[in-house]
């Protein structure tokens, strides 16, 4: 009985073993957040991993290979937050945001529509607590409580009551204020966005 009680737990012990080696982000993971076809997972050491389908660039490790067991976001620390749509967007502990992947629309916000392999900072945009993202826009709430907007606008999803096609520009949208209500939740679902005032309006 004890010899199979002693292999027994020697199996166990092996199993065990060698999930906690199957991945380098186990029991460290303080968000989530997916795309179409990949996803990211953030760590509690603020460092960013990712895994899928990479063909715009959206894993952010330099690469268009996909790959099918996480990697650590090239280049990115202090992160506090993730979101992702066909691109993905994370916001730094210093309240700036950094984008990385698909960009034909400008959603990454760095005033291109190059596709980037590594996150770039999205520019002239800081004091940001919260982000979210659509299938080819991004939003982004700041300290004082107005929101901001670029990338894909022609179902109107950036809120500014046009549906212009942006990207024609040959750049990023120039950001503009929303509200300056203040704010407590952001929610975006592919073509759709929805601002929650803090009455619940």
């Amino acid at each position: 009985m004890k010899t199979n009680m002693l292999i027994i737990f020697f199996i166990l012990s092996c199993i065990f073993s060698s999930l906690a080696q199957a991945s380098p982000i186990q029991n460290q993971v303080v968000q989530i957040a997916a795309g179409p076809y990949h996803s990211l997972v953030l760590k509690e050491d603020g460092t960013v991993w990712a895994w899928g389908l990479n063909n715009n660039g959206q894993l952010g490790d330099g690469t268009t290979a996909n790959i099918s067991k996480p990697v650590q976001v090239s280049g990115l620390s202090h992160v506090t937050m993730l979101t992702a749509g066909y691109h993905s967007l994370s916001l730094k502990e210093d309240g700036t945001v950094w984008a990385w992947g698909y960009n034909n629309w400008g959603q990454l916000g760095d005033g291109t529509t190059i596709n980037r392999y590594r996150p770039v900072q999205v520019s002239d945009l800081s004091n940001v607590i919260m982000i979210s993202a659509g299938e080819y826009h991004s939003l982004a709430l700041k300290g004082d409580g107005s929101v901001w907007a670029w990338g894909y606008n022609g179902h109107g999803e950036l809120g500014f009551g046009t549906t212009t096609d942006k990207k024609d520009l040959n750049r990023s949208l120039d950001f503009q204020i929303l509200s300056r209500l203040l704010l407590e939740s952001i929610i975006v679902w592919l073509y759709k966005m929805m601002v929650l005032s803090g009455h619940g309006d």
